[in-house]
């Protein structure tokens, strides 16, 4: 097989937007699966990030530390509820094969949640939000949405909220797909090499749905660092473009308000943007060009998205603002707790958590899968990320091609970070790998790059496709195991690994489970879910079987 170059913007091509709509919707109609199925208040955070919501649009004040507390009709939910975690028993709540062994609670739930309704009163109960430790511009940008459903049922309304951020992190796919297009011989159609890493990223890293199909900042922040990634694009495709520049450091100002997490990203685009400034230093009017661009940039993402930290250090005494800073800087430090608690086998086990919980982590309840079989799908992350290292290592620092290293490198410190001081608290790291999604603008490129250098190599590319293929497999079967957990038939035991009543895991009892699903979740979204998937998984290998028959086949 001929030598190809991952890294030339050449290949054949497909129609401006054919493919691209395509991928959006095939993860459209996936996201609409998770949806359908999840139960309310089970993503991570559910329950807090619906309180800050509620508290913008009903009462009409920021959920901030201190002031922000579950309404009492959160706090007194009689739905079921997610497994505990931790220390066993894991079901002291009212866990969904409790809940679904007494009839009476499906037609109490009916009647509660299901039917349509003016929303309650926020009337506080005494449990704190413990995610007003974000800044709220998520919040406030929701609200309205949020304002629109009264009148729907709650479950209902969960719904509409759930698609809204599912959408804004579609809106990240689409700009981060865009930031890939091809402008120059063949404007507005796209690399396949590219395309490529966009078509396996979900496939190695499921948790994608999981993270994203829930209420949650984490969704705008996708489709800000989809923006961050398209503007950037522009930006190093003409630095002259002051506009460019003056786009960018508004979209991080935006992150920074919406998230911490935004921190590492906006700290890792202005390296990369300060090493490019440093490489040309010696060129005058290269110089000027880029210390203009990385003021533009840097100024407002400061000034504007440094406010909420800088309130955060003036009322708390800690500039972060999160949970666990705030309980280490009032209890010694996290040196001092580091001396009583930290160990190594702790710090391993949060970084072997925080890779396999980047592939697939599951919902609130954190019920696992035998980790034998997600191995697989973790050897094949890992061979593709080696790939794209050895494809790129002889290239400069100052390459757009390392920006994913920039990226992950900075955000993986701040994840670090996080991990040391969950350690230092209790000894256990919690620090979960699914916030890396965030990075899912660069990082699938860089997938495509990986798997673009290992097809190269007839038997390579053999493996690769067949690692794929039970990708998916592993994914069909994790996902099947979290419905029947949801619907009441599998249940987590004390090992915190799924337990079905027998071997035949659930599938003999698929219409007294779908009947179920009625009560917490929407069958007929799951069967839109299977039939749009199926429809667009099919027109995607039509346009992969074009690629790799085409004469001019490049990557």
């Amino acid at each position: 097989m001929p030598q190809q170059n991952c890294l030339a913007a050449g290949g054949p091509q497909m129609g401006r937007y054919g493919p691209c709509t395509l991928y959006i919707l095939a993860l459209l109609f996936v996201g609409l699966g998770y949806v359908s199925i999840l139960p309310p208040f089970e993503g991570f955070d559910e329950s807090a990030h619906y309180t800050g919501l509620r508290q913008v649009a009903d009462v009409g004040t920021l959920p901030l530390r201190g002031r922000s507390f579950l309404p009492q009709d959160v706090a007194e939910y009689r739905g079921p509820v997610a497994y505990g975690s931790g220390v066993p028993p894991f079901d002291t709540g009212l866990v969904y094969k409790k809940f679904f062994a007494d009839p009476g609670n499906a037609e109490m739930y009916r009647d509660i949640y299901r039917t349509p309704r003016r929303r309650p009163p926020y009337v506080e109960s005494g449990y704190a939000n413990w995610e007003a430790q974000h800044p709220p511009f998520y919040y406030v940008l929701l609200a309205p949405v949020l304002k629109a459903t009264d009148g729907l049922s709650f479950v209902g309304e969960i719904l509409v909220l759930r698609l809204t951020s599912f959408l804004l992190a579609m809106g990240g796919v689409a700009l981060a797909l865009l930031a890939t297009r091809r402008t120059a011989s063949a404007a507005g159609e796209v690399n396949s090499g590219a395309f490529t890493g966009f078509l396996i990223y979900p496939l190695v890293l499921p948790m994608f749905f999981f993270e994203f199909a829930r209420m949650g900042n984490d969704s705008l922040c996708l489709l800000l660092t989809g923006a961050s990634a398209f503007l950037m694009a522009r930006l190093l495709r003409n630095e002259s473009d002051i506009s460019t520049s003056a786009a960018l450091g508004p979209v991080l100002a935006i992150g920074l308000m919406t998230k911490a997490l935004f921190i590492p990203i906006a700290g890792a685009l202005l390296l990369f943007l300060l090493a490019r400034l440093i490489a040309v230093y010696d060129d005058i009017t290269q110089r000027r060009r880029r210390l203009r661009n990385l003021a533009l940039i840097a100024s407002p993402a400061l000034v504007i998205g440094g406010a909420w930290y800088v309130y955060n250090l003036l009322t708390f005494g800690e500039w972060s603002g999160g949970n666990e800073a705030l309980r280490l800087a009032n209890s010694g430090g996290l040196s001092a707790a580091l001396h009583q608690h930290f160990s190594i086998s702790a710090l391993a086990r949060g970084l072997v958590g925080a890779v396999a919980t980047w592939s697939w982590a599951g919902s609130w309840s954190l019920t696992r899968v035998n980790p034998l079989l997600q191995v697989p799908v973790l050897l094949t992350l890992l061979w593709v990320a080696v790939a794209f290292l050895m494809e790129i290592r002889k290239r400069p620092w100052t390459d757009p091609v390392w920006l994913p290293v920039y990226l992950c490198v900075v955000f993986s410190a701040g994840m670090l970070w996080h991990m040391m001081m969950s350690i230092a608290l209790d000894g256990n790291p919690s620090t979960l790998g699914s916030y890396l999604h965030l990075l899912m603008p660069w990082t699938a490129p860089a997938c495509g790059i990986g798997a673009c250098a290992i097809a190269r190599h007839s038997r390579q590319r053999r493996l690769l496709f067949g690692l794929l293929s039970y990708c998916v497999v592993f994914h069909a079967v994790a996902l099947w195991a979290h419905f029947a957990l949801f619907t009441g038939c599998a249940w987590k035991g004390d090992d915190k690994y799924f337990v079905f009543p027998d071997r035949t895991y659930c599938m003999d009892q698929l219409p007294a489970l779908l009947d179920r699903l009625t009560v917490i979740g929407w069958p007929w979204l799951a069967v839109a879910s299977i039939v749009g998937t199926a429809a667009c998984g099919l027109g995607l290998i039509v346009y992969a079987r074009r690629l790799t028959t085409s004469p001019a086949a490049g990557p």
